[in-house]
């Protein structure tokens, strides 16, 4: 098999799948859409049995697809590997737009032509070449896609997005919920809820508001 960004998408049934470089390292994006019965949303822990959160619709719908690929690719190339960002030079959402799978939202969310704001990512670094998918640049503020209603930022709680930024990432609830240890909470998506291009902001979202900020805000 040619290993191109089409090809991968169409053999590992990914919903979106693009092709950069970083560091001199050929980055593939994998791309996956969210939905009701396929939620990669979806996370637990918070108590006793998990000391931080798990990422369970993850595990659940993306890694299985991921580690199929993985294990195909790594026969042409043994040292390619999951992306890391935890350097903060560099996340995945960046590597989405410089990929050319879309552009990044008010919310951060990378907005999508087909897909809107559903899409979740991880991605896989190569030393091999591979043809790239877009022009390799990180535009957060070129979005022709974004409706730049500012609702995402009205939604938010703590006032934690501003310009295409996460401005005060500590702040923010769905980080925060990454190491409280708090039972049962239900994640904070108010941003993408609040976002044009996926949903409508209805009036039932103002109770899941209320109680997001009661479990979470002092």
């Amino acid at each position: 098999m040619e290993w191109t960004a089409d090809n991968i998408r169409k053999k590992y049934e990914f919903d979106a799948v693009g092709i950069t470089k970083h560091e001199g390292k050929t980055i593939i994006v994998l791309g996956m859409e969210t939905e009701p019965d396929k939620n990669l949303d979806e996370f637990i822990g918070g108590d006793k049995k998990y000391a931080t959160w798990c990422f369970s619709g993850f595990k659940k719908y993306f890694s299985p697809v991921v580690d199929k690929f993985l294990s195909d690719f790594e026969k042409i190339d043994e040292k390619a590997e999951p992306f890391k960002d935890y350097d903060k030079s560099v996340n995945i959402k960046e590597l989405a737009v410089k990929a050319g799978i879309g552009f990044q939202g008010r919310n951060t969310l990378i907005i999508n032509n087909r897909f809107q704001g559903r899409l979740r990512f991880c991605a896989v670094e190569t030393f091999l070449e591979i043809e790239p998918t877009g022009n390799g640049i990180y535009e957060p503020l070129n979005n022709p896609q974004c409706d730049k209603c500012g609702y995402c930022e009205i939604a938010c709680p703590v006032g934690a997005l501003k310009d295409y930024k996460l401005i005060d990432e500590e702040k923010c609830l769905a980080h925060q919920q990454l190491t409280n240890r708090i039972p049962n909470l239900e994640r904070c998506n108010l941003c993408w809820i609040a976002c044009t291009k996926d949903r409508s902001w209805a009036e039932q979202k103002k109770a899941q508001k209320e109680r997001i900020k009661k479990e979470m805000l002092p």
